[in-house]
């Protein structure tokens, strides 16, 4: 940066909207700069000879972020300094018994077919059948609510959680929505059987006379859509934990980690959770790419292997982006 752009901060109420303008401070010394065309925050940072994840900090930004001509700047010499973010997440290690796993895997081939009566029940009861469970369908109960009270699930191995939290479901349980919300605005509720499940509470189902009508299908909801009444789990089919966590810049140069953060920002505002029809995430893959596991980790690791088979590398992709909108 050139030196002749220093300049007191009263310059900015004369219209110079250019260049350094110094201010004092007791703590540190503190500057302001007012970007001009082309500007990064990365070649500020090194003229000026901070760290360019300080810059971002002191100002409230991302390290991608475009800057726009005549933005003003913090530039401070203090050494608060703010690394990229880690997320921590527990991810599901699904441990289910081999008749559980083998019976959602059955119900996953159900998709597109109508299961018994074709009401969210019949996929629920369906289960069930395959699980030796209880006898759902004639039994004279017809409430998707009220499932989880209306047989004695323990005599057949089964255990009912009233108002669970994220951490009591798991992938194989049957789950029961109140009614009244948005997934069951009628008086029975609504049912169906959970596949997977994140930390987040984001959920992959199969259910029947929801969206896609009268057939069992696939749907992506979230812990707080409606509210659940109970989840029955069938005893012996566990899922433990394991804490990870996920940098997005794991093994990624500065430039590739930076643009990385650039394109997430854009497609979703760096949300895990952003969904726009079938694509999902930090990084809007489609559901089938993802294959399922809407996990952060796993996020980031089909983004990255998106990207390098694609483009070979993030700074290639991000300038695919800039020219056509998309990547």
């Amino acid at each position: 940066m050139n030196t002749k752009k220093l300049g007191q901060i009263s310059l900015l109420f004369s219209g110079l909207l250019l260049g350094w303008l110094a201010l004092s401070s007791k703590a540190d010394a503190a500057t302001y700069y007012v970007a001009q065309a082309g500007d990064t925050l990365d070649k500020i940072a090194q003229e000026a000879g901070i760290d360019v994840n300080k810059l971002a900090f002191d100002n409230n930004l991302v390290t991608s972020r475009h800057l726009e001509a005549g933005q003003k700047l913090l530039i401070s010499t203090g050494t608060t300094n703010q690394s990229a973010p880690n997320i921590a997440q527990t991810t599901p290690t699904n441990q289910t018994t081999a008749d559980v796993q083998a019976t959602l895997t059955a119900l996953g081939n159900q998709v597109g077919k109508t299961l018994y009566n074709g009401q969210c029940y019949g996929l629920t009861a369906w289960y069930v059948d395959q699980l030796k469970g209880p006898t759902m369908m004639g039994s004279g109960h017809e409430y998707a609510q009220n499932i989880g009270e209306d047989y004695d699930w323990a005599a057949y191995g089964w255990t009912v959680t009233e108002s669970p939290t994220i951490n009591q479901i798991h992938p194989g349980d049957v789950i029961c929505w109140e009614a009244g919300g948005s997934l069951s605005p009628g008086i029975y509720g609504h049912t169906g059987v959970v596949k997977s499940i994140d930390s987040n509470g984001n959920m992959v189902t199969y259910e029947q006379n929801a969206g896609a009508g009268q057939i069992a299908y696939q749907y992506n909801r979230t812990y707080n859509q409606t509210r659940i009444k109970s989840v029955i789990h069938k005893n012996g089919s566990t899922t433990s934990t394991t804490t990870t966590t996920t940098n997005p810049s794991d093994g990624l140069s500065t430039n590739d980690a930076q643009a990385k953060e650039w394109i997430a920002q854009r497609e979703s505002g760096g949300s895990y959770t952003a969904q726009n029809g079938q694509y999902y995430g930090r990084y809007q893959l489609s559901l089938s790419y993802l294959n399922d596991d809407l996990s952060p980790a796993n996020q980031e690791n089909t983004a990255n292997r998106y990207v390098q088979n694609r483009y070979g590398s993030w700074t290639t992709a991000q300038k695919f982006w800039q020219a056509n909108g998309w990547y």
